[in-house]
């Protein structure tokens, strides 16, 4: 199962790194319609233009993007209590925890560019792979508790997804990679190593975690 686990990974690696170029490249074409010079600082300053925009209103985003996610949560909490789902009631928790988890990669991402190698990023992954695993353990030990609150179970694993979830990363992890493949030298093992490493280190990390904790559980 590890090694069916660690070849999954690579192959969503792959996959997610083919979609990324991909993604750049068309992301590249649009922009040049746009702005034939884009990629041209000098001419691209100079010919760039506001269209549909206006600096006075730059707060109107922010707002409605707040006020429809609180409306969702609100949803959210309204389904748990009136409904008792308990999915509901994971979801509107994740959303609650989800910020610590996106400031702590934010402070580790700090780390990025001190060291040969994106330190922040995989110390993010590291310690969301052990959060992750260690939440995955507690709350299989809780299932097997006929007695457990019906509230218990999802909140730890609406913790696992907010906290872990926004702390762990693959859209950074795949877009480093591919910038260590095109900054170093054809067939350069920096950017194989940072990220077979990566995932092997971190599948092993959580099964170091997880395992102790299902095993000799009372």
């Amino acid at each position: 199962q590890i090694l069916a686990a660690i070849f999954g990974y690579i192959l969503g690696l792959q996959a997610s790194v083919v979609s990324f170029r991909a993604g750049r490249t068309v992301a590249a074409w649009c922009h040049l319609r746009r702005n034939p010079y884009v990629f041209d600082s000098a001419l691209s300053k100079r010919e760039i233009r506001h269209r549909w925009h206006h600096d006075h209103l730059y707060w109107i985003a922010p707002v409605v993007v707040f006020i429809l996610i609180g409306i969702l949560i609100a949803l959210f909490i309204l389904g748990d209590v009136y409904w008792g789902i308990a999915y509901y009631r994971q979801v509107w928790i994740a959303c609650l925890t989800a910020p610590i988890g996106t400031i702590s990669r934010w402070k580790l991402s700090t780390l990025n560019g001190k060291f040969s190698f994106p330190a922040g990023t995989f110390l993010a992954n590291f310690f969301g792979c052990i959060l992750s695993a260690a939440l995955t353990a507690w709350s299989i030990i809780e299932s097997s508790d006929k007695g457990v609150e019906r509230w218990k179970i999802p909140a730890i694993k609406a913790v696992s997804l907010g906290v872990a979830g926004s702390l762990s990363t693959v859209s950074t992890f795949v877009k480093e990679c591919v910038d260590i493949v095109e900054k170093n030298p054809a067939y350069d093992k920096k950017a194989f190593l940072y990220s077979l490493g990566s995932m092997i280190i971190c599948c092993f990390v959580g099964l170091l975690v997880y395992s102790p904790i299902v095993r000799f559980a009372d």
